[in-house]
C-alpha cells in the first residue's frame, strides 16, 4: 500500500468558537490509497482530520504557487456566513488565476530572453542555458516594468477583497456572539 505525507493546516474550532475565532493547528497526515487519513506515527498526539468538517489548505499549485482552500459549508450557515465563505473562495480563485497567468508568461518570456541573449552574446556556445545574475537582471527589470500596471491593478483589487473579508469576518463574529 502506497502512502504519502501531506502537511495541511486545519482551521479547527477553539474554545472561543462561539466568538467566531478559530485556532490554527498543523497536522501531518498520511493519505493512503484507500482514502483514509491517519496521523503520522511519530507524533505524540494522535488525532484524525475530519475532511467533512475541517477547513483545509492544500499544497501549493505547481504553477501559481497558491495553496488551494477547502472551506466546508457548515450546517445552519447564515447568509452572512455564506457570503464570507464565498468571498474567501472567490479571492483564492482570483489569486490563483492572476498568478498562474503571470508565472506562465514570466517563464515563457524568460526562456525566450535566455535563448535570444545567448545567441547574441555567446554565438559559439550553442548549449548555454544559464546566464549570470547581472545578465538576467536586465530581463527581470524589463519584465517588472512592463507588468507594473497589471501588478498595481491586482494589488488594489486584492486589498479591496481582503478588506471586505476582514469586515465580513468581524460581522460573522458579532453575529455569532449575539446569537449565542
Amino acid at each position: 500500500m502506497h502512502s504519502r505525507l501531506v502537511k495541511v493546516v486545519v482551521n479547527s474550532r477553539s474554545a472561543s468558537a462561539s466568538l467566531g475565532r478559530f485556532s490554527t493547528s498543523t497536522k501531518v497526515v498520511s493519505l493512503n490509497t484507500d482514502s483514509k487519513a491517519t496521523t503520522k506515527p511519530d507524533k505524540p498526539k494522535k488525532s484524525q482530520i475530519d475532511f467533512s468538517q475541517d477547513d483545509l489548505i492544500g499544497p501549493p499549485d505547481s504553477v501559481s504557487n497558491i495553496r488551494p482552500l477547502i472551506i466546508q459549508t457548515r450546517s445552519g450557515e447564515t447568509p452572512l456566513q455564506r457570503r464570507y465563505r464565498e468571498l474567501q473562495l472567490e479571492t483564492a480563485e482570483f489569486n490563483h488565476r492572476f498568478w498562474t497567468e503571470h508565472n506562465n508568461q514570466f517563464k515563457q518570456e524568460k526562456e525566450a530572453f535566455v535563448e535570444r541573449y545567448s545567441k547574441e552574446k555567446y554565438p559559439l556556445e550553442t548549449n548555454k542555458k544559464n546566464l549570470s545574475a547581472d545578465e538576467m537582471s536586465e530581463f527581470y527589470k524589463s519584465f517588472l516594468d512592463r507588468k507594473l500596471a497589471d501588478h498595481s491593478t491586482y494589488n488594489l483589487q486584492w486589498q479591496i477583497r481582503n478588506f471586505k473579508i476582514v469586515c465580513l469576518s468581524i460581522a460573522v463574529s458579532l453575529e455569532k456572539l449575539f446569537k449565542w
